[in-house]
């Protein structure tokens, strides 16, 4: 079966961490049955990052400035190595139907 990607409205996704990771060409995206949230975490420091935590806001409506989220969700992402560009994809367990997504922080542990 094909998978219909469908791609929706996101918010700014270029968060960085005070590590200068950052988050590059993040989505969220439904799927036949499902919603998905993607993007490529970047590490541009001399050592591996043995865990990143991005944190995402989910909204039901269009993402605009003093609008709350409906949730936040935290992708998990381990070893990340120098200068290496990994990608993410978290399936997002909820039953909204949602309009947008935002990465509100990144955290380094």
């Amino acid at each position: 079966m094909l998978a219909l990607l469908t791609a929706l409205a996101v918010g700014c996704g270029e968060a960085q961490a005070p590590s200068g990771v950052t988050v590059e060409e993040f989505r969220l995206t439904r799927e036949v049955h499902t919603q998905v949230v993607t993007g490529i975490l970047v590490n541009p420091a001399d050592r591996t990052l043995g865990g990143v935590a991005v944190e995402v806001a989910l909204y039901d409506q269009p993402v605009e400035p003093g609008v709350a989220p409906v949730e936040t969700v935290r992708v998990e992402v381990r070893d990340i190595a120098p200068g290496e560009r990994k990608p993410f994809r978290q399936v997002l367990d909820t039953d909204l139907t949602l309009s947008g997504a935002q990465v509100r922080q990144v955290f380094v542990y």
